[in-house]
């Protein structure tokens, strides 16, 4: 196994932390032993869908545990995750899997009827994967089947510059373009975040923003190698983000200048014990330098 492919954080992970927490979901949780061998079947799954190496693999969904295993498993299978922003219209969203010929979408029970429709309209689209608790139409492949039906199967050795994940920007001057990120990218960027902060196995991270932007899917990996625990929230919301600080004891935010904003505001009025908290990133637009200066005197972190 070569550290230059996306494998290796969690076969790491697997290897040295198989027995701490991986992640936590509500009252779910799952250790790295467990992560690696649900995302040893998604591979397996994959093979089984016939896809083949190169093949595009789109998501549709909130911070869910299916949603990281996807960024586990897609490129280190040799495939390529198209984390799609499920706050788009469906026309957006149709141009983009028809733009990367993405052949598979996994969608959680918020997003299945616009799946459903994706489905219908996008020529390559072949199967939608209902990662969710609701009940699945017979249009779908229920994503917990899928695992289940599905052998183990090891990734391979993938060059650094094979194709990992497609992230889409906003098309706000034009269509929307798919940018192009390699196993090499997104591995150099997962060692510049270990080691800049520092992170180590007794790090919690909050998946706050969505996992479709780079703000927060380019923290998968870095956590990942360090051992440390995911926190799943579906969708940003203050109380829950707090809850879950105060209840895990989490380390590391990523948050936008306006989250931020809303948290210092929160906090004003509900004050809470977030001495946990070590080093908050921020990220996506310019920070104000008042409400940076605000944000130091509140939160007890780095920044």
């Amino acid at each position: 196994m070569v550290s230059g492919c996306l494998s290796w954080p969690l076969e790491h992970a697997r290897q040295v932390h198989g027995e701490r927490t991986a992640l936590i979901e509500g009252d779910r949780r799952l250790t790295y032993r467990e992560l690696g061998a649900r995302v040893s079947r998604l591979g397996g799954a994959l093979d089984r869908l016939g896809l083949p190496p190169g093949a595009l693999v789109g998501t549709l969904a909130g911070n869910t545990a299916a949603h990281l295993e996807c960024w586990l498993a897609v490129p280190a299978h040799g495939r390529v995750i198209n984390s799609l922003n499920h706050r788009l219209a469906p026309d957006e969203l149709a141009f983009m899997i028809d733009d990367s010929g993405t052949r598979v979408l996994v969608a959680d029970d918020a997003r299945l009827e616009v799946a459903r429709g994706l489905l219908e309209r996008c020529e390559a689209l072949e199967h939608i994967v209902h990662a969710g608790n609701d009940w699945a139409p017979d249009y779908c492949i229920t994503y917990e089947d899928l695992l289940e039906d599905s052998e183990p199967v090891a990734p391979p050795d993938l060059p650094a510059e094979t194709l990992a994940a497609i992230s889409y920007t906003g098309g706000t001057t034009g269509l929307p373009k798919g940018v192009m990120l390699s196993h090499g990218n997104l591995v150099a960027n997962a060692k510049h975040f270990l080691f800049q902060d520092a992170l180590t196995p007794d790090d919690c991270y909050v998946h706050a923003g969505p996992l479709f932007h780079v703000s927060d899917s380019t923290m998968v990996f870095c956590v990942t190698w360090a051992g440390g625990t995911h926190i799943m929230l579906d969708r940003f919301d203050l109380p829950r983000l707090i809850n879950a600080i105060e209840e895990h004891g989490a380390t590391v935010l990523v948050l936008v200048p306006t989250m931020i904003q809303m948290l210092l505001a929160h906090l004003e009025q509900h004050p809470a014990a977030l001495g946990s908290l070590r080093l908050l990133h921020y990220a996506a637009a310019p920070m104000p330098e008042s409400l940076l200066a605000r944000a130091m005197r509140a939160l007890p972190c780095e920044f």
